[in-house]
């Protein structure tokens, strides 16, 4: 009878204690995933050795994001160039159908450095919660699904099924400083 009663209190212990250190092991497995993955699409765009490009310190009132609660509002992000120059222009004036995905894809790059200035780790994140684009155009364009895909699918290919996330799309006549988008994001947060 004693032996029964002993073996009942511990197999529930062992059994907690695996699902602890199972649990432990897929996050860990799941942080070293989400860098993997984001390293491999850095490297297939060229950015070099697959790293994140430097972002500006935050200066006065102006930040890369802020989490309120647990939600990371990042500050809208443009596109930049391989040699860091902000793309300007309008889609299909100055910038073809084609190449304007891509240039989602590096605004949105740029949103993932701002989470990781931010949050210090992309662990933290635990779903990309709303993508807004505001992608400059000339009147009468309105296939913007095409490039919003650029960003909607480095989310996706990174985060996996947190990066899948609802989004706006707007046509404007103009962005700040010319630029060809805005993206804005926000990350819900552990």
């Amino acid at each position: 009878m004693m032996k029964t009663a002993i073996r009942s209190k511990i197999r529930p212990a062992f059994v907690l204690v695996t699902l602890m250190l199972a649990a432990a092991t897929a996050s860990a497995q799941s942080a070293s995933t989400v860098e993997s993955r984001l390293k491999a699409e850095l490297t297939a765009m060229g950015y070099p050795e697959g790293k994140l490009p430097n972002l500006l310190p935050d200066s006065g009132p102006w930040l890369h994001g802020a989490v309120v609660g647990n939600l990371l509002f990042l500050s809208s992000a443009a596109p930049q160039d391989a040699n860091g120059q902000w793309v300007k222009g309008s889609i299909p004036d100055k910038i073809s159908v084609q190449n304007a995905p891509m240039l989602a894809r590096r605004a949105c790059v740029r949103q993932i450095a701002r989470m990781k200035h931010v949050l210090g780790d992309l662990d933290r994140v635990k779903r990309i919660a709303y993508v807004r684009f505001n992608i400059a155009v000339e009147p009468g364009f309105t296939d913007l699904t095409p490039i919003a895909e650029g960003c909607s699918t480095l989310y996706a290919a990174v985060f996996g099924e947190a990066g899948k996330h609802p989004r706006v799309m707007e046509g404007v006549s103009a962005n700040p400083s010319n630029t060809a988008m805005e993206v804005e994001t926000i990350v819900e947060v552990r």
